[in-house]
């Protein structure tokens, strides 16, 4: 069974867990009020920001050194569109909203540092009006990200669950595949009433003095 590169799928889950994690850690900032917390906790989404931008650099070349697995059969031409603008989407958000993040730093008069070994250059001055707006554009591309993580998740679920294809394992393992490869709540529902309609038809046949 055809798989991704093993590189692909170690970064593939590396920018996974620290999208979660900036998107958890975006959140709990907004509660801070101790300005010294509040330093602490910018620098580090900041960093990891960084960390992410680059990730997605390494990645985009590794997909085009390493390529992608050929397309499984019994997927519709929709089904494969769909995928393609999915993953689009996803590599140009996940570039969007460090570099997004990047400009609002600049433009609100600060640096961004990766973990205080090195600054990246400044890419614009000090603007209150422009970092306002950089940060409307930061919010929107997060929330934007969220809905496609939802969507990918969604068609995951559908293909493993329901279609009962490979595709977990192209990015996986085939042992967690067959892990999780247990039917769904819906196969048991709908088998669960096909099994008590066929009993209902035996018990109308018999009829009530025969069971």
């Amino acid at each position: 069974m055809p798989q991704y590169a093993l590189p692909l799928r170690v970064v593939h889950f590396c920018v996974a867990f620290l999208v979660l994690g900036l998107m958890a850690l975006g959140l709990y900032m907004k509660d801070i009020q101790v300005i010294e917390g509040l330093i602490f906790y910018y620098n580090l989404h900041k960093s990891l920001g960084v960390l992410l931008l680059g990730l997605m650099i390494v990645r985009i070349f590794m997909r085009k050194i390493f390529g992608a697995p050929a397309n499984l059969d019994g997927h519709s031409d929709l089904e494969l569109n769909l995928a393609r603008l999915v993953h689009f989407a996803f590599y140009a958000l996940l570039v969007a909203m460090p570099f997004s993040g990047w400009l609002m730093s600049n433009a609100a008069g600060f640096s961004v540092e990766f973990f205080g070994v090195f600054a990246l250059p400044d890419l614009l001055g000090k603007d209150d009006e422009l970092m306002v707006i950089l940060q409307d554009v930061h919010f929107s591309v997060g929330v934007a990200l969220f809905a496609i993580i939802l969507l990918h998740v969604i068609g995951l679920v559908k293909h493993h669950f329901f279609d009962r294809d490979e595709t977990l394992s192209r990015m996986t393992s085939s042992k967690l595949n067959a892990s999780l490869g247990r039917p769904c709540c819906a196969n048991r529902v709908r088998d669960s009433l096909r099994e008590s309609s066929v009993i209902a038809g035996r018990y109308e046949q018999l009829g009530p003095y025969e069971v």
